[in-house]
């Protein structure tokens, strides 16, 4: 075999490995409301990034006291934003200020938001 030929075969070999050698990231992107991004960590899969896209936004739960990471997930807010996207807890009577609980298997990276436990406007968190 002539040496000429020996590396192109091989960069063959090295884009085949590569290709296959990571899953591909879906960024979601949540506008505020209520339940939103909820439905945006059910719907997520393995290292997702969910992306909140409202400066200032107040992004809120009701439901279960708590919101339950059970992969590895990213939240942040969009990049450029001038007020911090707010994750808040509005569940009434709701057992503790807790946003999130990572469950077996969970991971969560949190970028540039404020997180609110308060079940009501004005209440301790």
């Amino acid at each position: 075999m002539k040496p000429g030929k020996r590396v192109p075969l091989c960069m063959l070999l090295a884009m085949f490995l590569l290709a296959g050698s990571a899953p591909a990231q879906t960024i979601h992107q949540v506008a505020a409301g209520e339940n939103t991004l909820l439905n945006a960590i059910d719907a997520a899969a393995e290292g997702d990034i969910i992306e909140l896209t409202d400066s200032g936004g107040v992004y809120t739960y009701n439901g279960s006291d708590k919101m339950y990471i059970t992969k590895t997930l990213t939240i942040r807010a969009a990049e450029g934003l001038a007020v911090k996207p707010v994750i808040r807890n509005v569940t009434p009577g709701a057992g503790s200020p807790r946003i999130f609980e990572i469950r077996q298997g969970g991971n969560l990276f949190l970028k540039d938001l404020d997180l609110d436990g308060r079940a009501e406007e004005g209440g301790a968190a």
